[in-house]
Protein backbone atom coordinates (compact mmCIF):
# COMPACT_ATOMS: atom_id res chain seq x y z
CA UNK A 1 0.00 0.00 0.00
CA UNK A 2 1.22 3.90 -0.58
CA UNK A 3 1.79 5.52 2.05
CA UNK A 4 1.39 9.56 2.02
CA UNK A 5 4.31 10.61 3.29
CA UNK A 6 5.39 14.18 2.03
CA UNK A 7 8.14 11.98 -0.47
CA UNK A 8 5.62 10.23 -1.53
CA UNK A 9 2.91 13.00 -2.42
CA UNK A 10 5.64 14.85 -3.99
CA UNK A 11 6.69 12.33 -6.42
CA UNK A 12 3.11 11.37 -7.09
CA UNK A 13 2.55 15.11 -8.07
CA UNK A 14 6.06 15.42 -10.27
CA UNK A 15 4.74 12.26 -11.90
CA UNK A 16 1.28 13.60 -12.51
CA UNK A 17 2.77 16.84 -13.66
CA UNK A 18 4.95 15.22 -15.99
CA UNK A 19 1.91 13.01 -17.29
CA UNK A 20 0.01 16.34 -18.28
CA UNK A 21 2.21 18.06 -19.30
CA UNK A 22 3.46 15.15 -22.28
CA UNK A 23 -0.35 15.17 -23.09
CA UNK A 24 -0.95 18.58 -23.49
CA UNK A 25 2.70 18.68 -25.38
CA UNK A 26 1.32 15.85 -27.95
CA UNK A 27 -1.66 18.08 -28.41
CA UNK A 28 -0.26 21.25 -29.16
CA UNK A 29 1.76 19.54 -31.32
CA UNK A 30 -0.82 18.13 -33.20
CA UNK A 31 -2.50 21.53 -33.53
CA UNK A 32 0.55 23.03 -34.71
CA UNK A 33 1.29 19.86 -37.71
CA UNK A 34 -2.53 21.00 -38.27
CA UNK A 35 -1.69 25.02 -38.80
CA UNK A 36 1.39 24.73 -40.47
CA UNK A 37 0.04 22.05 -42.82
CA UNK A 38 -2.91 24.80 -43.27
CA UNK A 39 0.08 27.72 -43.74
CA UNK A 40 1.81 25.15 -46.15
CA UNK A 41 -1.24 24.75 -47.86
CA UNK A 42 -2.06 27.94 -48.48
CA UNK A 43 1.71 28.88 -49.21
CA UNK A 44 1.33 26.13 -52.24
CA UNK A 45 -1.45 28.14 -53.77
CA UNK A 46 0.35 31.47 -53.70
CA UNK A 47 3.16 29.54 -55.60
CA UNK A 48 1.14 28.07 -57.85
CA UNK A 49 -0.70 31.12 -58.51
CA UNK A 50 3.12 33.14 -59.13
CA UNK A 51 3.91 30.50 -61.36
CA UNK A 52 0.88 30.63 -63.39
CA UNK A 53 1.62 34.59 -64.06
CA UNK A 54 5.53 34.07 -64.56
CA UNK A 55 3.75 31.70 -67.01
CA UNK A 56 1.53 34.19 -68.36
CA UNK A 57 5.08 36.63 -68.81
CA UNK A 58 6.96 34.40 -70.36
CA UNK A 59 4.44 33.81 -72.70
CA UNK A 60 3.69 37.36 -73.41
CA UNK A 61 7.43 37.81 -73.47
CA UNK A 62 8.05 35.20 -76.54
CA UNK A 63 4.86 36.31 -78.62
CA UNK A 64 7.29 39.26 -77.86
CA UNK A 65 9.97 38.14 -78.54
CA UNK A 66 11.63 39.55 -81.93
CA UNK A 67 12.85 36.99 -84.55
CA UNK A 68 16.06 37.17 -86.76
CA UNK A 69 17.46 34.47 -88.34
CA UNK A 70 18.40 32.55 -92.13
CA UNK A 71 17.31 29.22 -93.33
CA UNK A 72 19.19 27.72 -96.25
CA UNK A 73 17.35 25.00 -97.50
CA UNK A 74 19.59 23.12 -99.85
CA UNK A 75 22.50 22.81 -97.38
CA UNK A 76 20.00 22.25 -94.65
CA UNK A 77 20.62 25.29 -92.32
CA UNK A 78 18.67 27.40 -90.13
CA UNK A 79 20.50 29.47 -88.12
CA UNK A 80 19.83 32.83 -85.44
CA UNK A 81 21.48 36.04 -86.43
CA UNK A 82 22.89 38.77 -83.96
CA UNK A 83 23.82 41.95 -84.00
CA UNK A 84 27.88 42.28 -84.42
CA UNK A 85 30.69 39.62 -86.04
CA UNK A 86 32.73 39.41 -83.02
CA UNK A 87 34.42 36.03 -81.95
CA UNK A 88 31.78 36.04 -79.11
CA UNK A 89 28.77 36.19 -80.87
CA UNK A 90 29.88 33.80 -83.98
CA UNK A 91 30.59 31.04 -81.65
CA UNK A 92 27.22 30.75 -80.96
CA UNK A 93 25.45 32.86 -84.23
CA UNK A 94 25.10 34.03 -87.36
CA UNK A 95 26.77 37.80 -86.70
CA UNK A 96 25.25 40.56 -88.90
CA UNK A 97 27.89 43.08 -90.14
CA UNK A 98 26.68 46.44 -87.91
CA UNK A 99 27.30 48.84 -91.28
CA UNK A 100 25.11 46.94 -93.13
CA UNK A 101 21.58 47.05 -93.47
CA UNK A 102 18.94 44.54 -91.42
CA UNK A 103 16.33 44.84 -94.09
CA UNK A 104 16.74 47.06 -96.91
CA UNK A 105 19.22 46.91 -99.16
CA UNK A 106 22.40 44.67 -98.91
CA UNK A 107 22.20 42.54 -95.97
CA UNK A 108 25.32 41.52 -94.65
CA UNK A 109 26.28 38.46 -92.57
CA UNK A 110 28.95 36.12 -91.42
CA UNK A 111 29.58 32.54 -89.63
CA UNK A 112 32.08 30.04 -89.36
CA UNK A 113 32.63 27.46 -91.28
CA UNK A 114 34.71 25.01 -88.99
CA UNK A 115 36.25 25.68 -85.27
CA UNK A 116 36.47 23.85 -82.34
CA UNK A 117 33.54 25.38 -79.98
CA UNK A 118 32.31 27.44 -82.13
CA UNK A 119 28.90 26.93 -84.33
CA UNK A 120 29.95 26.54 -87.87
CA UNK A 121 26.93 27.53 -89.65
CA UNK A 122 28.62 28.70 -92.86
CA UNK A 123 30.63 25.20 -93.69
CA UNK A 124 28.67 24.03 -96.41
CA UNK A 125 27.90 27.92 -98.31
CA UNK A 126 30.70 26.79 -100.93
CA UNK A 127 28.17 23.95 -102.06
CA UNK A 128 25.82 26.99 -103.34
CA UNK A 129 24.89 27.52 -107.05
CA UNK A 130 23.36 29.89 -108.73
CA UNK A 131 19.50 29.83 -108.73
CA UNK A 132 20.06 28.41 -105.18
CA UNK A 133 17.18 29.93 -102.22
CA UNK A 134 18.23 31.58 -99.37
CA UNK A 135 15.20 32.45 -96.59
CA UNK A 136 15.95 35.81 -94.02
CA UNK A 137 13.58 36.57 -91.39
CA UNK A 138 14.00 39.67 -89.67
CA UNK A 139 10.80 39.85 -86.87
CA UNK A 140 7.44 39.58 -89.49
CA UNK A 141 9.21 40.29 -92.21
CA UNK A 142 10.36 37.50 -94.12
CA UNK A 143 12.21 37.82 -97.74
CA UNK A 144 13.64 34.64 -100.29
CA UNK A 145 16.48 35.37 -102.16
CA UNK A 146 18.38 33.23 -105.07
CA UNK A 147 21.97 33.02 -104.80
CA UNK A 148 23.90 35.03 -108.04
CA UNK A 149 27.51 34.53 -107.06
CA UNK A 150 29.92 31.96 -104.77
CA UNK A 151 32.92 33.79 -105.31
CA UNK A 152 36.51 33.63 -103.45
CA UNK A 153 37.71 37.63 -102.58
CA UNK A 154 41.09 38.85 -100.84
CA UNK A 155 40.08 39.31 -96.98
CA UNK A 156 40.39 42.89 -97.12
CA UNK A 157 37.84 43.12 -100.26
CA UNK A 158 34.74 44.54 -98.53
CA UNK A 159 33.36 46.00 -101.88
CA UNK A 160 30.46 43.17 -101.72
CA UNK A 161 29.62 44.84 -98.18
CA UNK A 162 28.22 48.31 -99.76
CA UNK A 163 25.20 49.66 -99.79
CA UNK A 164 22.57 48.59 -102.68
CA UNK A 165 19.87 49.62 -104.22
CA UNK A 166 18.18 46.47 -104.88
CA UNK A 167 17.49 43.99 -101.78
CA UNK A 168 20.42 41.53 -101.64
CA UNK A 169 22.17 39.27 -98.97
CA UNK A 170 25.42 38.53 -98.62
CA UNK A 171 27.03 35.63 -96.93
CA UNK A 172 30.90 35.89 -95.61
CA UNK A 173 33.31 33.45 -94.08
CA UNK A 174 36.86 31.95 -94.25
CA UNK A 175 38.46 29.90 -96.73
CA UNK A 176 40.13 26.71 -95.39
CA UNK A 177 43.02 26.63 -94.92
CA UNK A 178 43.69 30.34 -96.83
CA UNK A 179 43.52 32.90 -94.69
CA UNK A 180 44.13 35.85 -96.70
CA UNK A 181 40.77 34.98 -98.14
CA UNK A 182 37.25 34.90 -98.41
CA UNK A 183 34.24 33.05 -99.21
CA UNK A 184 31.15 35.54 -100.45
CA UNK A 185 27.56 33.88 -101.61
CA UNK A 186 25.50 36.64 -103.15
CA UNK A 187 21.73 36.59 -103.65
CA UNK A 188 19.19 39.23 -104.56
CA UNK A 189 15.42 38.94 -103.14
CA UNK A 190 12.92 37.34 -105.99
Amino acid sequence: MISYTKRNVLIITLTITAVIYAIISVIWFNLSKEENITVNEKEETVIQEETEKTKENIETEESNFKIWKIEIPKINLTADIEEGTTQKVMAKYVGHFNQTSVLDGNVGLAAHNRGIGVESYFKKIKELDVGDEIIYQKDEEIRKYKVTKNVVIDETDWTYLKSTNDNRITLITCVENKPEYRRCVQAVQI
